[in-house]
């Protein structure tokens, strides 16, 4: 009885370490929201407080621009939506011929597509920024949204959900 007072008391406090450790970059973000320009990211704890941040974000500070998160939000909603809408289209359709049509090279393309996952994103990343800028899509929606049109991701998952349905029910549907 005595040792499973201890074992839950050493789990209680391995919780709280964990729990700590997972709320301070919260409570740090919220702390540097009210913290002087001049202090944030200085120290973990600033010293002095202020609501400039908040009052910059609302009404633009001295440049005077109305709501300067809008654009920034807007630009969000429309990439994120584009883009997903643009890879479920393409994966779907890529992945469907992968997994239900038999044509030449059918295995070359599913070995190619799996043999690319193995590599971060990250190292296409100057190749694809070199390629918009020479496309001449620099700073437009389409440079951000284009290269996220295919996910190799979204083919893989396709691919696999196309393999569990039964060729009968494709059939049955023709």
């Amino acid at each position: 009885m005595v040792g499973s007072k201890k074992g839950l008391t050493f789990r209680y406090v391995i919780a709280f370490a964990l729990l700590i450790v997972m709320v301070f970059p919260y409570l740090y973000m919220v702390l540097n929201s009210f913290a002087d320009w001049t202090q944030v990211d200085k120290k973990a704890i600033p010293t002095e407080f202020t609501l400039r941040s908040y009052e910059w974000l609302f009404s633009g500070g001295e440049a005077g621009i109305a709501r300067p998160w809008l654009k920034a939000f807007l630009n969000s909603v429309i990439v994120s939506t584009a883009s997903t809408a643009l890879m479920m289209v393409t994966g779907a359709m890529v992945a469907f011929a992968l997994a239900k049509m038999n044509f030449k090279g059918r295995d070359f393309i599913n070995n190619a597509v799996l043999f690319q996952m193995f590599f971060p994103a990250i190292i296409l990343l100057i190749p694809t920024f070199l390629i918009i800028q020479n496309a001449g899509l620099y700073d437009t929606y389409t440079a951000m949204i284009l290269p996220k049109a295919l996910s190799l991701w979204a083919v893989f998952m396709y691919t696999n959900f196309f393999r569990a349905i039964p060729d009968t029910f494709i059939e049955a549907a023709k």
